[in-house]
């Protein structure tokens, strides 16, 4: 019916006011290279849907692949025992730049009050981070439990402390912490496979992609 209404030939604008139009366009792609249509002898370039650049489209792709290795980081330390946790938390905070070599002095007995470790913050023992490792499958930590851990600092004369879980924090839970007077850092599972990558704790770098640009000072 198009052809019919145009015999003597139709122009690019002519197209364009075609409702159909403006679904077509999206759907077309971009060449590297310029195209010559038949018959107009000028160069076009294709038109793409995709808005994204290469570099955010390796972006994408990386993210991806550490989202997938987070799930499986959080499965491998929900499936190991309490301790294994705590040695987790010990390896990442040495990479972190805290504690001494690696070590972190266990509290065991009555009167730990749930603490499961120290870490000294210099070479003297002068300041110190009194650590919790909770190992859950899917329970959420609420305010009680933060409230028990700053209870068991408090007793203990501790500034500073850090709350890891492989689960995490309820709304309350974060509230209760913000407004003691100690520093309590709150640390669920996602965020701790991520530092756990960060910080290259259980997991090794794959491969290494290189890619080039222009030496602008080169053509300089």
């Amino acid at each position: 019916m198009f052809l019919a209404a145009h015999p003597n030939g139709f122009t690019k604008a002519t197209l364009e006011a075609l409702p159909a139009w403006d679904e077509y366009v999206p759907k077309r792609r971009i060449s590297n290279t310029s195209t010559t249509r038949p018959g107009h002898g000028i160069d076009e370039p294709l038109v793409t849907s995709d808005p994204q650049t290469p570099d955010e489209r390796i972006d994408d792709a990386v993210a991806e692949l550490e989202d997938e290795i987070k799930s499986q980081l959080l499965v491998r330390l929900k499936e190991g025992d309490p301790t294994f946790l705590e040695r987790v938390v010990r390896q990442l905070l040495v990479k972190m730049g805290y504690g001494r070599e690696g070590q972190l002095s266990r509290l065991k007995g009555p009167g730990d009050s749930g603490i499961d470790g120290v870490v000294d913050r210099d070479e003297l023992g002068l300041s110190r981070i009194y650590i919790q490792a909770k190992r859950y499958d899917e329970a959420t930590i609420g305010r009680p439990q933060v409230q028990a851990f700053v209870g068991a600092l408090a007793t203990r004369g501790a500034t500073t402390g850090v709350f890891f879980t492989t689960s995490r924090f309820a709304d309350t839970a974060i509230e209760a912490a913000e407004r003691v007077a100690q520093d309590v850092a709150l640390v669920d599972g996602l965020r701790l496979t991520e530092l756990m990558i960060k910080h290259r704790v259980g997991v090794d770098l794959d491969r290494a992609v290189e890619i080039v640009k222009l030496d602008e000072d080169f053509f300089e």
